[in-house]
């Protein structure tokens, strides 16, 4: 069984005229998301979510596609000051 199946969804991606285009799950404890100008979404977690049992959660944020497959994680844990200003931080876009 994949590790997504074990998630109830918690994300809906919908198209530009308002149909669901996916329905994923994005991990745990998430006081912010964002969009990226490419489609791309990006998540920061709270301490359930880094000290939980996602595996997309515990690096503290984390990137998306529209497909519900993680596209970007940092390497090893990031620093524990609060993360959610840096979901907006996407390289100008």
């Amino acid at each position: 069984m994949e590790t997504e199946n074990l998630w109830r969804s918690n994300a809906v991606v919908f198209s530009p005229s308002g149909t669901p285009e996916a329905e994923f799950c994005v991990g745990d404890d998430i006081p912010a998301l964002v969009t990226d100008i490419h489609g791309g979404i990006w998540t920061a977690y709270g301490d359930e979510g880094i000290y939980g049992g996602h595996p997309e959660s515990g690096g503290g944020l984390a990137g998306w596609n529209t497909k519900g497959r993680a596209v970007w994680a940092p390497e090893g844990r990031l620093p524990g000051h609060p993360l959610e200003g840096c979901t907006a931080a996407t390289e100008n876009e």
